[in-house]
């Protein structure tokens, strides 16, 4: 079934984990009245429709995981107001557009995979901007052009993936490659020949 409406009226709510069931439709626009919530988990339903826009009312927002759903249109550039925001997962959806650059503010972010969608584009620079990544998952989109040397430049960042093909990543800045039908090389690991 759907996610009801009434689902913002819980006004109190800190977690909301319905992984795996077989929820489907949009998610409500409503789900932004949780201002308190602290963890979004959606993972592996059928959701449908846009990220709601309301999305960034949830400013305590630490983590947010919508991965295996059939959700589309662009992330909004919302999503920049979650600065408590440690996790982001939104992989394996039909998300398209541009990557937003609001997502440069979530300075708490430690991982963020956006794999497994339609993105395009470059990839913003003000990913730079979030010290604090340890993850980054952008493989199996459209994105092109050169992995920016901000995000490169990165110190705690512990694992890159992307498409090498499309994406340019000089000097090994990127951990891990993918070629289009998705097969991924670890080229950090060490080969002893």
């Amino acid at each position: 079934g759907t996610m009801p409406v009434a689902i913002g009226s819980l006004a109190h709510l800190k977690h909301l984990f319905v992984d795996g069931n077989d929820f489907n439709g949009p998610l409500p626009r409503e789900i932004g009245s949780l201002a308190r919530l602290r963890y979004l988990y959606l993972k592996n339903n059928s959701f449908t429709g846009k990220i709601p826009t309301e999305l960034g009312e949830m400013t305590h927002l630490r983590g947010f995981s919508v991965e295996d759903n059939s959700l589309s249109g662009t992330l909004p550039s919302e999503i920049g107001s979650l600065t408590e925001l440690r996790y982001m997962h939104v992989s394996f959806n039909r998300l398209d557009g541009t990557m937003p650059v609001a997502i440069g503010s979530l300075a708490h972010l430690k991982e963020l995979f956006v794999n497994g969608n339609d993105f395009s584009g470059d990839l913003p620079s003000e990913i730079g901007l979030i010290s604090n990544l340890h993850y980054l998952s952008i493989e199996l989109n459209d994105f092109s052009g050169e992995m920016p040397d901000e995000v490169c430049d990165l110190e705690n960042l512990i694992e890159l993936s992307a498409d090498c093909e499309e994406v340019d990543c000089d000097d090994g800045c990127c951990t891990i490659c993918c070629e289009d039908g998705g097969d991924c090389d670890d080229s950090s690991a060490d080969v002893d020949e």
